[in-house]
């Protein structure tokens, strides 16, 4: 008797897994996984949502920008494109950069916060954690981003940065040395290389 209650309990639960995997919502679920046209709708769908929500925060940070600009820098879009900006950073007074006016390229990715905007200067600028095609080496636009932070706290970083170079983590090391072992000589570099646009292959001669 318990042989025959084991065996119908055995494939009554056999009935119940087979009507549930032939169930309308198991099988509508396969289907539109396994259809290319859906996937398309559904990414679709998905990146307008990230655009949609990296327009409201970017147009967010310009207001709260426009209402308390950060110390010596202002920002805003190119033309109407958003997802572009042009700031200006003002050289630190107590910094080597003092009276030099930097413009600085800004360019959100569509999944902003989420991903850090590309920040680049538009001009050479003597400095070790910068390179010749204006690329920025600072951690909080790479591993330490955070959609928390705003590019007006971008931009505060990289007045700091000018001001307090990181020559251990250098993207050019030639510069790198020089702040290092010369201070003196990187001082009279900087303005040098703001006036006549100096490549870091002169300052590698020059060390030599």
């Amino acid at each position: 008797m318990v042989n025959l209650l084991d065996h119908l309990l055995y494939l009554l639960l056999i009935i119940i897994a087979v009507s549930v995997i032939l169930s309308p919502y198991g099988t509508t679920k396969r289907i539109n996984n396994s259809n290319p046209t859906s996937l398309s709708i559904q990414f679709r769908f998905d990146s307008n949502q990230n655009l949609e929500m990296a327009s409201k925060r970017i147009q967010k940070e310009l207001k709260d920008l426009q209402k308390d600009p950060p110390a010596s820098c202002s920002a805003g879009p190119v033309g109407e494109d958003m997802f572009h900006w042009q700031a200006t950073i003002m050289g630190p007074s107590e910094s080597p950069f003092s009276g030099g006016v930097f413009p600085v390229s800004i360019n959100f990715p569509p999944d902003y916060p989420f991903k850090p905007p590309k920040v680049s200067f538009r001009t050479k600028v003597f400095h070790p954690n910068i390179n010749s095609n204006g690329s920025i080496c600072l951690d909080i636009l790479k591993e330490q981003w955070s959609p928390a932070l705003t590019i007006s706290k971008v931009l505060l970083s990289i007045c700091s940065l000018l001001t307090d170079p990181n020559p251990d983590d250098p993207l050019v090391p030639e510069i790198a040395h020089m702040y290092k072992n010369q201070r003196d000589r990187f001082m009279c570099w900087v303005p040098f290389v703001e006036a006549h646009c100096i490549l870091d292959s002169d300052v590698k001669d020059d060390i030599e």
